[in-house]
């Protein structure tokens, strides 16, 4: 089909097929987002449920409970948000996905190996977590997933 007009916009090239090693890793993605999510809801709710009003902080003070639950479930939220982020732009082939998703991943290990070394409560979800994440940017970077990124040219 040619354009009505000279200049016109160009035609769009037809999306490759998606491969079965991006489609798991967008299915591993949104579960992480629901593991997230319920791994967040369980320590909220376990801290509210605890009674206290504050929780100590060392030499530093004192906070909330609710200010806790509150820090909790806004972090929660941004990590929800950033595994549908990296799924929706994975599975449309943009290249910069897979090296964010790796980096994100990366600060995800740190993060849950430092909660566990403080003795921090959810080390059993944030370890199937990081496996979830780990088998997904393992797939990102199977050859198939990479001629998909290259044959989609979304950068």
């Amino acid at each position: 089909m040619y354009p009505q007009y000279p200049g016109g916009a160009p035609m769009r090239q037809p999306t490759p097929p998606v491969p079965k090693s991006i489609r798991l890793a967008v299915n591993l993605m949104y579960a992480g987002a629901i593991l997230t999510g319920l791994g967040v809801a369980i320590i909220v709710i376990l801290a509210v449920a605890a009674g206290s009003t504050a929780v100590g902080l060392g030499t530093r003070g004192h906070v909330t409970v609710a200010t806790v639950a509150v820090v909790l479930l806004v972090s929660g939220l941004i990590e929800i948000g950033l595994w549908l982020w990296m799924a929706w732009a994975v599975k449309r082939g943009m290249a910069w996905a897979r090296v964010v998703s790796t980096i994100l991943f990366g600060i995800n290990v740190l993060l849950t190996l430092t909660g566990v070394a403080r003795g921090g409560s959810g080390a059993i979800s944030g370890f199937v977590v990081l496996v979830i994440g780990l088998v997904a940017i393992i797939q990102l970077w199977k050859q198939e997933s990479t001629a998909f990124f290259a044959a989609s040219r979304t950068y």
